[in-house]
């Protein structure tokens, strides 16, 4: 009986894990998710609260190395250029870039989509430098109707400007017709968004970065439900492997009841003294009495 018992308690352990084995991995998940999200939330937070050093710059009127960038065989490219220190090198970098490669630079495949005589208007930054902001003339909306050559052009501004400045977010403007009017953002103005700029500036698509989140967000779910799904394979492999356990059933601790089959003619045996009536056996003892 007792061992009866513990198989019993035993059975009884294992069942009421399994049934809260769902609940406790669904717990898990959902605490990995909360985690997952809470890292990104702070990444971001992080990204956006970084602030970009102040580059270091040379006195003024003295030159440095500079790169502005081109086409080569459809690549967005760097070409050194001499300019000059101090404040304004980026200004200084935006009109050799808006002057265009050099006849040597021609003869070797460079080439520019920005039109010929667009102008550097003015410059603006913010004072945490978080943007930089170039204001040019209205010749570049000659690109209105080209979106490819338009992207290639944007391109070009943004990363001369952006490794000039060490600034990571670029604004491009154009030079309003009438003095007194907020000049017109150039994204806008010829039907590119700067997702695609700087997809073009990578050389990558413009959905990578949504399927990376998508991939970070596959990965969060599909871990937790693999394990769920391991779990409930190793407890069903574990029933499997035990098909004759007897389980007892609860409050029951008697014996189950045999019945012996008799073959046909046989006298049956005499029933148990207890199960006679009670007036025989009272005979039977008065006649061992009387003898």
């Amino acid at each position: 009986m007792k061992s009866r018992d513990h198989r019993f308690r035993n059975g009884s352990k294992g069942r009421s894990c399994v049934n809260r084995l769902p609940a406790v991995l669904a717990t898990a998940a959902g605490v990995c998710l909360f985690l997952l999200a809470l890292l990104l939330g702070l990444e971001g937070a992080r990204a956006q609260g970084e602030t970009p050093p102040v580059p270091e710059t040379p006195g003024e009127g003295v030159s440095q190395a500079g790169q502005v960038y081109f086409y080569l065989e459809g690549k967005l490219s760097p070409v050194s250029r001499e300019v000059a220190g101090g404040p304004q090198a980026v200004e200084f970098s935006v009109m050799e870039l808006l002057n265009g490669p050099k006849e040597e630079e021609k003869a070797q495949g460079y080439v520019t989509y920005i039109p010929e005589g667009v102008k550097l208007q003015y410059t603006t930054v913010k004072q945490d430098r978080s943007e930089y902001s170039v204001n040019l003339s209205r010749e570049l909306l000659q690109l209105s109707g080209d979106r490819e050559r338009a992207l290639k052009a944007l391109a070009q501004v943004v990363k001369t400007v952006r490794d000039a400045s060490q600034i990571e977010k670029i604004g491009v403007t154009v030079a309003a017709e009438e003095s007194g009017v907020q000049p017109a953002d150039a994204f806008q103005a010829l039907g590119v968004s700067p997702r695609d700029v700087e997809a073009e500036i990578s050389g990558t698509s413009p959905s990578g970065g949504s399927s990376r989140m998508w991939l970070v967000l596959l990965l969060a779910l599909g871990i937790p439900l693999l394990v769920l799904i391991a779990a409930l394979a190793f407890i069903l492999r574990k029933r499997a492997s035990n098909p004759g356990e007897v389980r007892p059933v609860v409050g029951t601790a008697a014996r189950p009841a045999l019945r012996v089959k008799r073959r046909r003619g046989a006298t049956p045996p005499p029933p148990a003294p207890w199960k006679e009536p009670r007036s025989r056996r009272k005979g039977r003892k008065r006649g061992k009495h009387e003898k």
